[in-house]
């Protein structure tokens, strides 16, 4: 078996090494860690957002007054077609059964 030799140099070469990779990973960490905070911070902001629409009623009460306004002349005006629509029909019916 033959032996080797490991000399405090090479040690020392390895460790250099060793530091010089720890810190280029110590760079890389940064900028994930700078990448996350900012990322959090749209997300708070995203998530604030969302809150204040949550918060808000879903129709404005001006525009529920108005639509309901709306739907009320459109039945009315269903209902007064209704009975334009028999009056005509009844009168045509009467017309006729009279010839």
């Amino acid at each position: 078996m033959t032996g080797m030799e490991i000399t405090l140099r090479d040690v020392y070469d390895r460790v250099t090494e060793i530091g010089a990779q720890l810190g280029k990973i110590g760079g890389h960490l940064e900028g994930v860690d700078q990448r996350l905070e900012s990322g959090q911070a749209r997300m708070s902001d995203h998530e604030a957002r969302l809150r204040a629409l949550e918060a808000r009623p879903a129709v404005p009460e001006s525009l529920e007054a108005r639509v309901s306004g709306l739907e009320k002349l459109a039945w009315k005006m269903v209902g007064a077609f209704a009975a334009v629509n028999t009056a005509a029909v009844a009168a045509e019916w009467l017309l006729w059964a009279h010839r």
